[in-house]
């Protein structure tokens, strides 16, 4: 039987996958995929005042026993961070080239599954909702900006970049327009409402860019760093946990360094004498290391990742059979580089199936030290199969496995199914 706070765990995630349609997808949760997330900052305030009410009455169930304690202490610590970072500010103000609002709103039709005829006519209907949710962001970069929170301007003016070359404004199709000409259908009033959707959805993105460039770039802030205060309010909400940030730093350092030392001792065997920069510089250039084109591309990166799951499959994790599977894909241009976290496709909330856990016992005979130890944890995002993407046309031949599916140079790594 569930108890009253399994039961607002539940309840409060099917109402955040209503509010976040986009992080719906992303785990896989089914019925919100013909939406999109507001941005607005009305939107953000919906968000905001469902993680207050819910910590709010959490706070007011017993514990009953170690399985309420563990739900009580993640949900806890998800609703808190989130809290912190919305108060402050960060929410609304968030524009990254690597991750944030601007992305996902675009993002996350790579999630979306493309076999059925209803699929493209969810994906239509999506299509059809980019304009508004772009319009929203832009409501609260601008809103947060006039009360003195501007983002970046190196972010404003490389987001604006991204944003322009998914719009098609660089001379190639729009990333829409891409999309749309993969339906296979014959339906001529589907594949007219989809080129309408998607010719609309690549104007807005090219609009909104050129306000990025010629607007808020103008009034946005000088400097990049974030500083301590603010890089522990994101640390927090991103890792699920509270780190000391000069541990980690250190930690930082000293991997940084083993990481240049291991590159220089490599560099050595595959040109003895050579600098690395000389290694480097040939394996650019030497054609008998390199992969030619895409599909070439997509097998290299394909047995890579293959062989490194297998590799590290029992020796050092356990990883449950739903994620060994990695697909390597080729990514639009501008696609941002990092990891995504779709499960598809689970009908409820659910309980979550268990994540990759590292297998007990010595330390890793490569030498890597453990980061620092967190004060709290937070369960693995799981998912049925890995997509890895890249936009590069051409990859370098390597004398062992990557240590990491996600590390294959210039790679997006998409979880999905």
């Amino acid at each position: 039987m569930s108890s009253p706070i399994h039961e607002l765990s539940d309840t409060y995630l099917e109402r955040l996958m209503a509010l976040d349609p986009a992080m719906a997808t992303q785990r896989g949760l089914l019925g919100h995929d013909a939406e999109l997330t507001d941005h607005s900052p009305g939107g953000m305030a919906s968000r905001s005042d469902l993680d207050r009410s819910t910590l709010r009455e959490l706070r007011s169930l017993g514990v009953e026993n170690d399985r309420d304690a563990v739900t009580a202490a993640v949900l806890t610590e998800w609703l808190e961070s989130r809290l912190a970072l919305d108060d402050s500010g960060e929410t609304q103000r968030t524009l990254c080239v690597l991750g944030s609002p601007w992305q996902s709103i675009r993002q996350v039709f790579d999630l979306m599954p493309r076999e059925r005829e209803s699929d493209w006519e969810t994906i239509a209907t999506r299509l059809e909702r980019v304009p508004g949710s772009v319009l929203g962001l832009r409501a609260s970069l601008g809103e947060s900006t006039q009360r003195g929170l501007p983002p970046a301007r190196r972010q404003v003016l490389a987001c604006a970049e991204q944003g322009a070359t998914w719009a098609g404004q660089g001379g190639r199709p729009s990333f829409f327009a891409d999309l749309v000409a993969k339906y296979p259908g014959g339906d001529g009033a589907l594949r007219r409402r989809l080129d309408g959707a998607a010719r609309r959805a690549g104007e807005a993105y090219g609009t909104a860019s050129d306000w990025l460039r010629e607007e808020l770039a103008a009034v946005a802030a000088e400097r990049d760093p974030v500083g301590p205060n603010r890089y522990a309010l994101c640390a927090r909400q991103h890792l699920g946990a509270s780190i000391d940030l000069p541990e980690t730093y250190a930690w930082g350092w000293e991997e940084l360094r083993r990481i240049e030392q291991a590159m220089a001792e490599e560099a050595t065997r595959i040109v003895p004498g050579a600098s690395l920069a000389e290694v480097v510089d040939l394996l650019e250039s030497d054609p008998a290391r390199a992969v030619h084109g895409e599909d070439a591309l997509r097998g290299f990166l394909q047995d890579l990742m293959d062989r490194t799951v297998a590799s590290l499959d029992g020796p050092h994790f356990d990883i449950p059979a739903p994620v060994r599977k990695v697909e390597a894909m080729i990514a639009h241009p501008a696609a941002p580089r990092r990891p995504t976290t779709p499960v598809r496709r689970r009908t409820s909330a659910g309980p979550a199936a268990p994540g990759i856990r590292p297998r007990a016992g010595p330390s890793s005979p490569s030498g890597v030290r453990s980061p620092p130890a967190i004060t709290r944890g937070s369960p693995a995002t799981t998912s049925r199969s890995v997509r890895c993407a890249t936009g590069r046309t051409s990859s370098r031949d390597s004398s062992a496995p990557s240590g990491s599916a996600a590390t294959a140079r210039g790679g997006r790594c998409m979880r999905s199914g």
